[in-house]
């Protein structure tokens, strides 16, 4: 059985001047893909990025995508699956 059914998107990890996470461009690609009806946001996965990142910093990026997301889709009724170890730390934290 397939994790999900349609297009699946891997999400860039946008950054500040001084390397730190933008969370508010994070939260507005989210926003973009889920207005533009995407099934799946891939996050901290392929691209590239994530390799320079701390556990800590790619943990914050999912909580923050999976804050965001939730509301717009898993609310309208799309299933939203995480990776075990990152439903650990949501659900910790």
């Amino acid at each position: 059985m397939s994790l999900f059914k349609g297009a699946g998107v891997a999400l860039i990890t946008p950054f500040n001047e001084d390397n730190s996470v933008n969370y508010e461009m994070l939260r507005t690609l989210v926003k973009r893909q889920i207005d533009g009806g995407t099934d799946a946001i891939i996050v901290c996965g392929t691209t590239g990025e994530p390799a320079t990142m701390t556990e800590e910093e790619k943990l914050s990026v999912i909580k923050c995508v999976v804050d965001d997301s939730r509301a717009d889709s898993c609310n309208s009724g799309n299933r939203c699956q995480l990776h075990t170890k990152c439903d650990r730390f949501l659900t910790e934290s």
